[in-house]
């Protein structure tokens, strides 16, 4: 008989990633509930320690993710600006507590199913959510009709920027056709009418918020998925390649570029380089450290003004990877980038298990998560939309995602896990 503590502990266990949603979830509507979430999350910790010895199963991201957490304190030590410092450690941080609850809560296959599903919802809730919150940008995508808007209210006073929504809502889409690709005659129809409903509504949504780079990442994951999904798909990428030079020798490359990165704010893409040269002038002078989590506004204004901006705060670097040097330096940039590169890895033995044991699921969860990845890295050359933003969390929610499904398919402390709970 195991001690009452301990049955106690692995029942809370149990439910722990719906208890944490919640507080997530809240956490991204709320600042108030950053520190009630911080201790939800160690509370949890605790309790894994008490019921299977241990406070996370290991992964092969922990080494990175650590040196991510040790320069969160450096952050707060080199920074001018505390309060907004605060705000994106916290979201971080939160972040990484999130991708540690996943992979230590999906131990199954029916767990993992049910995770895909909540992704999938969650989806739809983001995409649902962006219809009363999202300040809309009527301007870039003229075969739109902006009367479509006038249909829409914001019902919230923490609005949310269309870029950052349009960003997020893509990196859920490719999980929503991933049952319909790669196990069509095996899902009921209830499921087909749930999966397809889902993702044509958050692409619906996503081209209402005229993010033209997540759009462009949507489109630049197709040809990946295509190819994934059916032996003779790589042949899409030499007729896209046709494509593509037949529109860059009708159009010009200045002229796309414009289209893809203008707005009226930003410009063309000499005010994009304009942006970017700032991000790296902070770089060159604070390598190291960085400047501080958030100060990207006050920095530039205070030592490296705009001349293109002179009415605008411009409120970060426009690129992913400028951006977390500048928050966080070379080194975080280093251990980000790191924690990336084994997702992607994993991600690909995840569908080549799934390829190798014919097990559509497996293959379709890695395809999907590697079309993700692909959309994140298209997207963030011309944006950043998942550092240091609102709805940070939900990329580690798709890192713990991946971990976990990598633990799944093989024999690991899951099996210690679900055989501890078992014999409660």
């Amino acid at each position: 008989m195991k001690p009452k503590l301990q049955r106690i502990a692995i029942q809370l266990t149990n439910i722990e990633l719906w208890i944490v949603s919640l507080f997530v979830a809240g956490s991204l509507l709320t600042r108030h509930l950053f520190p009630w979430t911080l201790i939800v999350f160690l509370f949890f910790g605790v309790m894994r320690w008490i019921a299977y010895g241990f406070p996370t199963v290991p992964t092969p991201v922990d080494s990175s993710i650590l040196l991510l957490i040790i320069i969160l304190p450096i952050s707060f030590w080199v920074t001018a600006f505390p309060k907004s410092t605060y705000i994106q450690a916290a979201r971080l941080l939160i972040g990484i507590l999130f991708f540690y609850t996943l992979v230590n809560w999906i131990t199954t296959r029916q767990r993992l199913w049910l995770v895909i599903v909540g992704v999938i919802l969650a989806g739809a809730g983001l995409s649902l959510f962006a219809l009363i919150s999202v300040e809309w940008q009527t301007e870039k995508l003229y075969f739109l009709p902006s009367v479509i808007y006038e249909r829409f209210s914001i019902l919230v006073s923490d609005t949310s920027h269309s870029n950052v929504m349009g960003g997020n809502v893509a990196l859920l889409v490719p999980f929503g056709p991933i049952l319909l690709l790669f196990a069509w005659q095996k899902i009921k129809i209830w499921e087909k009418v749930f999966y397809g409903f889902s993702t044509l509504f958050m692409i619906s949504i996503l081209i209402l918020t005229q993010s033209r780079g997540a759009l462009i990442g949507l489109i630049t994951s197709i040809p990946f998925l295509i190819a994934l999904r059916w032996k003779k798909g790589w042949i899409v990428f030499p007729s896209l390649s046709v494509i593509m030079g037949l529109i860059l020798w009708r159009y010009g490359l200045t002229q796309i570029l414009n289209w893809a990165s203008a707005n009226v704010k930003i410009g063309g893409v000499e005010g994009r380089i304009e942006i970017w040269s700032r991000g790296l002038a902070i770089i060159r002078d604070f390598p190291f450290t960085g400047s501080g989590m958030g100060s990207f506004t006050e920095v530039t204004d205070l030592l490296y003004p705009f001349v293109s901006f002179e009415n605008w705060k411009v409120p970060h670097a426009h690129n992913l990877f400028l951006q977390i040097a500048v928050d966080v330096g070379i080194p975080g940039l280093i251990a980000w980038i790191s924690v990336l590169s084994i997702i992607i890895l994993s991600a690909w033995q995840i569908y080549h298990h799934g390829y190798l044991t014919k097990d559509n699921w497996a293959r379709g969860l890695g395809a999907a998560i590697l079309s993700s990845q692909v959309i994140l890295l298209v997207h963030g050359i011309v944006d950043d939309i998942t550092w240091g933003v609102r709805p940070e969390p939900i990329l580690w929610a798709l890192w713990g995602i991946t971990i976990a499904a990598g633990r799944v398919f093989s024999v690991t402390k899951a099996d210690f896990i679900a055989q501890t709970e078992n014999n409660v």
